[in-house]
């Protein structure tokens, strides 16, 4: 997993695992290091098996409220808000349940209303937001 996101000090980073929980730090507590970086698993505290599937930064002091569309290895999608502002514990905060055996595999900021996911094995398929389940 990569993601590329240009961001300030000021900003907030918020990770999304494949376990459905949130992760918020402020993006000057990232240590600047020179290679391969830190493991995220220093400054969090992640379950065996869990991995991050997307990565969003909310700009400075910004209340960050944000429609999220959240999707998972079953083929399950749904959309809900997420409060992306504030730090989290190193525990992290708990944003979308799965069921049994299923986890997400990603999740994309709201930002227009249609939107298109393609796998890796080159599948796609393109609808509406308003098509895709809401969450409270």
């Amino acid at each position: 997993f990569l993601v590329v996101q240009q961001c300030s000090t000021k900003d907030s980073l918020a990770l999304l695992t494949n376990f459905g929980n949130l992760f918020v730090m402020k993006v000057f507590q990232l240590s600047p290091t020179s290679g391969f970086g830190e493991p995220v698993q220093k400054v969090f505290r992640f379950q065996d098996g869990e991995a991050i599937v997307a990565a969003f930064t909310t700009k400075g002091n910004e209340k960050a409220e944000q429609e999220i569309l959240f999707f998972s290895r079953a083929g399950i999608g749904f959309r809900t808000v997420v409060d992306l502002y504030g730090e989290t514990k190193k525990i992290g905060r708990r944003v979308a349940r799965m069921a049994d055996g299923d986890k997400l595999s990603g999740a994309i900021p709201v930002t227009s209303k249609e939107f298109i996911l393609v796998s890796r094995d080159g599948y796609g398929v393109g609808m509406k937001v308003d098509q895709v389940p809401v969450l409270s």
